[in-house]
């Protein structure tokens, strides 16, 4: 048998993988090397956030109840203020009337007794009813209250005779304007007629 060898002396095919070969088989290997190392450092990563979730949620739970005292301390202090507010209002309409029933303690005649001291049309006008002796004394009472900076457009509404025990009396009605806004009031003294002078209803000489 004739065996021909058709491959040039020197020529002939070395055994093994081929460069090319090696050089695919190693990017693959670096590239699955890659995948792991990334793989690995994902699963750390999200271990990582896992135990901060974790510790987040722990702080939470420490902190809502303080949240929730927060909260309730806010609606107080708004419940505070709501109260002050109000009470502001009400002492800017009480503050008035206090300084002119100090005015009317100081100009009413001494032998004038009022009975009644209150407010109509929201407040404004005023209508004292009382007691005296005496025309003249009605006359100087409405000439001190108008001298006064508290009450304007004084004006006398009606008179007539009475009598109190064993005594004539002239009962009164004074109707005048409060000035420096409305306030509401209503003074009753226990006694139209009593001599005490420290109430309201008796005034200096």
């Amino acid at each position: 048998m004739i065996t021909i060898n058709l491959l040039a002396p020197g020529k002939r095919r070395p055994a093994g993988p081929t460069p090319g070969t090696v050089v695919a088989i190693g990017g693959v290997v670096a590239l699955v090397v890659i995948l792991a190392a990334f793989s690995l450092y994902l699963g750390s990563r999200v271990s990582s956030l896992h135990g901060q979730l974790t510790s987040v949620n722990k702080q939470l739970d420490t902190l809502r109840p303080v949240a929730q005292e927060v909260q309730r301390l806010d609606t107080l202090v708004r419940s505070l203020e709501d109260r002050q507010s109000r009470l502001k209002m009400l002492l800017a309409m009480q503050l008035p009337a206090s300084s002119s029933l100090e005015a009317i303690k100081a100009v009413i005649p001494s032998d004038v007794w009022l009975v009644n001291v209150t407010t109509q049309g929201g407040g404004h006008n005023v209508l004292f009813d009382g007691y005296t002796f005496t025309y003249k004394s009605v006359a100087r009472f409405m000439i001190a209250l108008r001298d006064t900076d508290r009450f304007r457009n004084v004006d006398l509404t009606s008179t007539s005779k009475d009598r109190v025990g064993d005594r004539d009396v002239v009962k009164f009605q004074i109707t005048g304007e409060m000035v420096n806004g409305p306030a509401k009031a209503e003074i009753t003294p226990r006694d139209p007629v009593s001599a005490s002078a420290s109430s309201v209803t008796g005034g200096s000489r």
